[in-house]
Order: C-alpha cells, then structure tokens, then sequence
C-alpha cells in the first residue's frame, strides 16, 4: 500500500513539472483534472463576464454584420454582391466573414425562433450611450446577451489554449498559472466576453501558435510534417477572421522556421518546405472558405472578355465618369479602393470577374487604408508619443497585476538564455515559443498599427501570459535549488 502511494506520489509529482504527455493512469488523472478545473474556473469567470455593464462601441456594428451575413448564409445566397455591400462600413468586406458567422448564426437563429426583427445599426461616437439607444443605434439587451455568450465560449478556448501552451513550452503548473493570469486580466475579460470577433481570432491564432510550438519539439521529422499542417490551417481559420492573421500567422511560422535552422542547425531546405506547407494549408483554406473569392464560370463570356481585355490594352474609356485613364483607373481600383468597386464591377464586368481572387490582398490593403484614415481622423488615441504609449499599454496599462512588466522582461531574458542553451546542444527548445510569439505581435504593433485600441493588444497580451508564468516558475525553481543547496540548472519541464 504505501509503495503504491509513493508511486503515485511521484507520479503526480513529474506530471506537475513536465511538459511531456501522461503515461500512467494516475498522470492522465491529474492532467484531465487540471485540464476540467481550468475550462470549469473560465466559463464560470467568462460567463458572469458577459452580463457586465461595459458596452463595447463595436458591438453593434459587429452584431448588424453577424445578422447579415448569417442570413445570406443560412439561405445559400452566396452572389458576390450581396456580400460585399458598403452598406455594413468596417463591419463588412474589410475582413472574411468567419467570424462575423459565427458571432450572427446564432442571432439568426435566435430572431427566427422568436420572430425578432432583425437589427442593423451603428454606435456613433458623437451621441452619449443614451442618445445612442434613443436613435435605436444599440441591439435588444437580449440579443447583445447571445452575441456575447457566442463569443465568450471562444473566450474559453483561448483560456484553454493558453494553458495547453503554457503546459507544452513549460509544464502543467506553468499552464494553470498562465491560465489564471489570464483569467484575472481585465482587457481580455473584456474582449473575450463582447460581441466581437476577437476571441475567434485569437482562439484560431493561438491553436496555430500552439502548433507552432508542437513542431518546434522535432522529436520525429513525420510528426513536424503534421503540425505544420495543422498550424497552417490554424492560422487559415484566423485569416478567415481577420485578414492581419495571414501577416501575424506567417510572420510566426517564418520566426519558428528561423529558429529550428539556427539553434537545431536544421537544413535551411526543410525549414523552407515547412513553410511552403504552412502558407499553402493557410491560403488553401482562406481561399476554400469563401466561394465569394472564386471567379463565377457561369457569368464567363469569352467574347465579353476580349473586348474588355482590348479596351484595357487600347487603353479606351469604357464610358464611365472622367478620371485617369482607364486602365491606370482599373488596375488602381481593382487593388485598393473599395468605395469604387461597383463602378468598376459595372465597367470591367469579365475581368472583375476574373480577378476575383486578387479581393483577398485588396482587403488587407482597405484594412491599411482605414487605419491610416482613422489614424489621421484623431481616433488613435495615443496620448502622446506613439512608441512610448505602445510601450506603456503593452507593460503596464493591460497588465494582470502591477509591476508584471518586471517578470514579462525576466520570462524573455529567460528564454534567451535557453536559446543560447539549446543552440550550443543543436537543438530547438519548445520554452522559447511563447517569448518569440510575443516579440512577433509586439513587432506587428510597431511596424503596422497605427491605432493605440485594446485589441491590438491581445494576441500579445495571451502569449505574455505564458512568458509571466515561465518567469515565476523558473525564478521560484531557482530559489527552491538555492535554499536546497543543489544545482540550479534553470530547467523548467524534463
């Protein structure tokens, strides 16, 4: 009897500070119970959440989108009109609509049970709360009620991905603790209990960082394969949320990529295929999940076409308005400029329609366009120099406690050192993941975003969960081993 207490003892004890897989019954017993108690403590916290009076000022344009387009999906009308309206602004064609389907799917449902009218709207800013729902800019309380529940069980898979990646780059203690942080962030408790589409796009984001971080092991070349697979079509799902995930997906992938060459000495080849096989599941999946995107075969007229083809070359007009000439107007416009689009439908029908799928990087352009727009409209709200309020929202201003700033520098000082570590062993160290995935987004905060939101923050803001965690762990490790007497190794996981 006290052999088997011992032995399960011990194990209990290395499932704890492991970041390897169970084995025994015992060790599959602590890690689902872990795993029940964190989902459980993130749908009680989330959920409450939900009911909370801060009224988000997107939330209804986001629900006005999710109704219309759930309703275009629910009735098979995929015409490519319909779903590139201006009629729904930012809320529209700016981005997939992924996430706009999974917020109103469920809201469509919802008004057909009940025989709700369905909402369209904006907040406007200009007009206090009140002024806002006497115009009728705000959706019905139970409606915002539904939204947000719909995002909020997206808001407990990001809890529980963070500490599955906590778990797999640390141990099962340092994905619980990153998990709580987590849990006691009041930004994410926030965004991740709104309707809005950023849990879904941090959820799909995180499952690809996750994945990352599983091919980054490299303990089979075959399993590697697998998970870059996966990541791909991850960050594919996230890109079918907001377009930013294909910059954010594959700047991630080309830093792990760079990582396994320069510290598992892995041939630059390989890295290379891995990333091939990442950008293809991610594009293939973008491009899968919106028939929108896709030329419409049934509307080809191949006489139609040449002429249009001779007209561009001729460089004839088409009889539209006046403006540049109208082949610099069609291949300007066809690119970047969405407030023209009908226009150019309209004068161009054949080649619109056959350049359909060069709408996906028009929309990340609309995306760079808007941003400069509202950056230049005083909505960017830095209160000062950009780079130091960047800094001071990202350390302190969504920070889970006071001061974590000192431990998210010592979890990225601490993956530097096993970086060192694993190079000089020629091998990849999965530890080093989160610290990377931080520094990505914090590079895309700098080079890219012009708009000092709380959302532009999260995907930082998750990842820095994980590196505050590690922090605490291998600073607690390193006191135990010194109060000990014994060899501090710094290691955190076997």
């Amino acid at each position: 009897m006290g052999r088997a207490v011992n032995s399960s003892a011990k194990s209990i004890g290395r499932i704890l500070v492991s970041r390897e897989l169970p084995r025994s019954l015992t060790e599959h017993l602590v890690c689902w119970g872990v795993l029940a108690l964190v989902g459980v403590a993130a749908s009680v916290v989330l959920v409450r959440a939900c009911a909370g009076d801060v009224y988000h000022v997107d939330e209804s344009g986001w629900v006005g989108a999710g109704f219309h387009y759930a309703d275009l999906f629910l009735n098979g009308d995929f015409t490519p009109e319909h779903w590139e309206t201006n009629e729904l602004r930012n809320f529209g064609d700016v981005n997939p609509h992924l996430g706009k389907l999974l917020l109103g799917v469920p809201l469509e449902l919802y008004a057909r049970a009940i025989g709700a009218k369905r909402f369209h709207g904006f907040y406007l800013a200009r007009y206090s709360f009140a002024e806002n729902a006497a115009r009728g800019n705000l959706p019905r309380w139970d409606m915002v009620l539904l939204a947000r529940l719909a995002a909020a069980l997206f808001g407990v898979g990001c809890v529980l991905l963070v500490f599955a990646l906590g778990w797999r780059c640390g141990n099962l203690l340092t994905g619980a603790l990153a998990a709580a942080l987590l849990l006691g962030n009041a930004t994410a408790g926030i965004l991740l209990t709104r309707a809005l589409t950023d849990a879904h796009f941090n959820f799909f984001l995180l499952a690809a960082f996750l994945a990352l971080a599983e091919a980054a092991r490299g303990s089979k070349d075959r399993t590697a394969w697998g998970w870059w697979a996966m990541a791909g079509l991850a960050a594919g799902l996230a890109a079918n949320v907001k377009i930013t995930a294909i910059v954010l997906g594959g700047a991630a992938a080309l830093v792990m990529a760079a990582s396994g060459g320069l510290l598992g000495r892995r041939p630059p080849r390989r890295s290379l295929a891995h990333l091939a096989l990442f950008g293809a599941a991610m594009m293939l999946l973008v491009y899968a999940l919106n028939p929108f995107l896709w030329p419409n075969l049934s509307r080809l007229d191949t006489a139609e076409l040449r002429t249009e083809t001779a007209r561009v070359l001729s460089r004839e007009d088409p009889g539209t308005e006046p403006g540049p000439e109208p082949s610099q107007r069609f291949w300007e416009d066809i690119a970047a400029q969405r407030l023209q689009r009908d226009a150019i439908r309209e004068a161009w029908p054949q080649l619109y329609n056959l350049l359909r799928p060069l709408e996906l990087p028009a929309m990340f352009l609309r995306w760079r366009t808007i941003v400069d727009f509202q950056a230049k409209q005083n909505w960017a709200n830095w209160r000062g120099p950009r780079l130091p309020a960047m800094t001071r929202a990202l350390f302190h201003e969504h920070a889970s406690f006071r001061f974590e700033w000192v431990l998210l520098l010592a979890g990225l000082g601490f993956a530097g050192k096993w970086a060192i570590a694993a190079r000089a062993r020629k091998q990849t160290d999965p530890r080093v993941a989160p610290a990377l995935f931080f520094l990505v987004h914090a590079a895309f905060l700098v080079l890219l975003v012009k708009l000092n939101w709380w959302r532009y923050y999260l995907p930082a803001l998750l990842a820095g969960r994980v590196v505050i965690a590690q922090a605490i762990f291998a600073l607690t490790a390193s006191a135990l081993m010194r109060l000990s007497g014994g060899d501090n190794t710094g290691r955190q996981g076997t």
